[in-house]
């Protein structure tokens, strides 16, 4: 049967979409400057750890590709954890301030945060989140200060900061802790606002909630040494390398993830990163990839043409969307400059059918399928064009197929 969708009034604002940068990342998005340009991210995450002594080099990429994407940076700093917070943050203010990187804003995590602490054992040693907050406010004045944390929902749950300190709260998701098989990971989007309204029920409603980066992959496994490993581009839990991040499903995922942030009034959501293991442009690195690692030129994975296609909305009048059979299909619909935008994503390994239950004055329908992944692969504008005509309502979406339809609605719909 066919899963009917509405498209209703107005009820929010579009969040801003964001992108990750893993400090090792950075110089690799700076290589292919043509393809950042066309995520235009609305802000970025940008990783400086002092565990691993990150500091003037990876500014001075951070520096770099805001310039090229126009984006807002957000520093997400950990420290080392040592009872001196200000004395870890200093020289890195420092180098900000040389650099002129005016970041839009700066979080500051201690190294012990990014490891779980099970309900009933103690916590080590480490800063409060008081003289945390307090050093990064001497070191970064006027800078908005984030907090929460860099880790998951599960750690910020378990150890809530001081919301009076903060100009907002984050933290991140990793849908393949417990289960990692399609189903499982695709059922973790069901998940998401109930995350959110719990962050609210604990942090209050006023202060402004960003997540991410989220991706597929584990980028810290906060319950082991490290992530597993993935050497035969399995489906395996807790493992930075995921095959599904080059392949529809994280397409699909994504607009699942973005239109639950979006329904629930997210200020800004960040995801993956712009090469790697959670990047959406592709590079010889030092895992395999199947079909890519085989090619020529430059390539980029399906979820690619999500995420520059979201990137358009951000800000844009959210609109109500009803469906019948919602876990099956993702849905997000925005009106910006008069013209109304449905992207669409089947989140099974069966086909879906979509009947729009009102009648547009035209539809046109941009579909990013199976059958399209090669040329999808090497067309980074494969989803810009205005796309085909859609005559009878009826759209047909594949296993884990995405679509986007521009529609032309009455001024009275």
């Amino acid at each position: 049967p066919s899963i009917n969708l509405t498209i209703g009034r107005a009820i929010g604002r579009v969040p801003r979409i964001g992108i990750g940068v893993a400090a090792d990342e950075a110089k690799h998005a700076l290589d292919v400057p043509e393809f950042i340009r066309r995520l235009a991210p609305q802000w970025m995450v940008c990783q400086v750890d002092l565990r691993f002594g990150h500091g003037q080099d990876e500014l001075e990429s951070y520096a770099a590709l805001a310039q090229l994407t126009g984006a807002g940076v957000v520093l997400e700093i950990i420290t080392k954890g040592t009872l001196d917070p200000f004395g870890e943050l200093a020289p890195l203010a420092d180098a900000v301030q040389s650099l002129r990187l005016n970041p839009e804003a700066v979080c500051v995590f201690p190294a012990q945060d990014m490891k779980s602490v099970q309900p009933g054992a103690p916590w080590p040693a480490m800063p409060t989140f008081e003289q945390n907050y307090a050093a990064a406010r001497r070191a970064f004045p006027g800078v908005p200060l984030g907090g929460g944390m860099a880790a998951y929902f599960t750690e910020l749950n378990r150890k809530r900061p001081p919301t009076g300190a903060l100009d907002y709260a984050t933290f991140t998701t990793c849908p393949n802790v417990h289960a990692a098989d399609d189903v499982s990971v695709m059922e973790t989007l069901q998940a998401i606002p109930h995350l959110i309204r719990s962050t609210r029920a604990f942090m209050g409603d006023r202060l402004p909630l960003r997540i991410g980066p989220n991706q597929l992959g584990c980028r810290e496994n906060p319950y082991g040494k490290s992530t597993a490993p993935n050497e035969a581009n399995g489906r395996v839990c807790l493992s930075r390398i995921d095959p599904r991040q080059r392949g529809l499903f994280n397409a699909a995922w994504t607009v699942g993830y973005f239109a639950a942030c979006a329904r629930e009034g997210i200020e800004a959501v960040a995801f993956g990163d712009f090469t790697g293991p959670f990047g959406y442009v592709y590079r010889k690195a030092d895992f395999v990839q199947p079909w890519f690692d085989e090619q020529d030129g430059r390539m980029v994975y399906p979820a690619f043409h999500v995420m520059a296609g979201l990137s358009k909305l951000s800000g844009a009048t959210l609109l109500f969307v009803g469906t019948s059979g919602a876990d099956s299909i993702a849905a997000i619909a925005a009106e910006k400059d008069g013209r109304a935008t449905l992207w669409l994503s089947n989140l099974t390994a069966k086909k879906q059918s979509v009947q729009l239950s009102d009648t547009p004055i035209s539809a046109r329908i941009a579909l990013l399928a199976a059958d399209q992944f090669e040329r999808a692969a090497a067309d980074p504008n494969f989803m810009e064009g205005p796309g085909k005509r859609l005559d009878d309502q009826s759209i047909s979406l594949d296993a884990y197929a995405v679509a986007r339809v521009d529609l032309h609605r009455s001024s009275s719909t």
